[in-house]
């Protein structure tokens, strides 16, 4: 693994992963859908799974025309995929996207969250899209709530396959299967609250790409610091100090990129080499995230400080930040 993915799981973990709890102690079969030209993701989400210590099989999307109007042809590639899953597979099965991100800590709170979910559970939401929230009984139990008008299905836990599959081949294709699934009254389905995996929405080979994330992410409810920030906070300027920086000059400089930049500004602390530092994201609607592999094993190695940005690379002195608009 290269420096700049354990820099990432350092920063997104704030620790080595230590477990107590396996997740085969209840799922059989751990299921990512990814298209083996989508290599971005499927690196992204390897590296997230082998992290977490979880073993997981890449499935192949099956290729797909459009039936109708109602269903387009991604939807009905991702439909029929189900489909074989479901044939093939028996046992408690975890299906997810390619684009899913866990939340921190993510044994712990899908351990604790398990437990308090009912036992007649058919099939668990560990995320899951509440476009409308009316009508949902989200104070009934205290870590889950019954799925009403619920989608998203980038990662669904079910245990009991064949049942399922039974119910989606009699819709034959008439709608996207979220929206079957939704449609599955007689169903025992529970959403986790919050959600242990959320979807990068901005990134999604499966729905339309929303830029939008943080717009998004409050309409879901998703607590976005939560997460695997690092996907969803698409950083224009990344800083990255020590905690010998003055907190008070470190707010001034936070206040003067978003002011002069109009963007939304993210701080954080972590530790790396057993180092508190801190981070500073200013945010920017843009498709990728600038960063350097070469600027973070400097960082590792020689415990300098930097600013990140687009326009502009620079080492600087580790006793003092000087931003480029300075």
């Amino acid at each position: 693994m290269n420096k700049f993915n354990k820099f990432i799981q350092t920063c997104n973990t704030n620790l080595v992963c230590t477990i107590t709890f396996s997740i085969y102690d209840i799922v059989d079969h751990v299921l990512v859908i990814n298209h083996k030209t989508d290599t971005e993701n499927a690196n992204t989400i390897k590296t997230i799974l082998e992290h977490l210590c979880i073993d997981y099989t890449f499935i192949e999307p099956i290729q797909a025309k459009k039936r109708n109007k109602n269903i387009n042809q991604q939807e009905c590639s991702y439909y029929l995929t189900w489909i074989e899953i479901l044939n093939k597979y028996n046992g408690t099965l975890l299906i997810m996207d390619n684009d899913v991100r866990p939340i921190t800590n993510f044994h712990a709170m899908f351990s604790f969250i398990y437990k308090t979910i009912p036992s007649n559970w058919e099939i668990i939401y560990l995320g899951g899209s509440q476009h409308n929230w009316n009508y949902v009984n989200t104070n009934k139990y205290p870590f889950c709530y019954e799925a009403y008008n619920t989608k998203g299905s980038f990662a669904l836990l079910l245990n009991n396959p064949k049942k399922i599959l039974k119910i989606l081949e009699t819709y034959d294709l008439i709608c996207p299967l979220d929206e079957a699934i939704n449609s599955m009254t007689s169903i025992h389905r529970y959403v986790m609250k919050p959600n242990i995996f959320i979807s990068d929405v901005s990134i999604s080979s499966i729905r339309k790409n929303r830029m939008q994330i943080t717009q998004h992410a409050n309409k879901m409810k998703w607590e976005l610091n939560c997460y695997d920030y690092f996907k969803y906070f698409k950083p224009h300027v990344l800083l990255i100090c020590h905690s010998s920086i003055q907190q008070s000059y470190l707010n001034t400089c936070i206040m003067k990129v978003s002011y002069k930049n109009k963007k939304e500004v993210y701080k954080s602390n972590f530790a790396i080499n057993n180092k508190i530092c801190f981070v500073i994201i200013a945010l920017k609607k843009i498709n990728e995230f600038f960063f350097v592999e070469n600027l973070v094993n400097n960082f590792v190695n020689n415990n300098y400080t930097y600013i990140s940005s687009i326009e502009n690379i620079q080492t600087f002195n580790k006793n003092k930040i000087i931003l480029k608009n300075e």
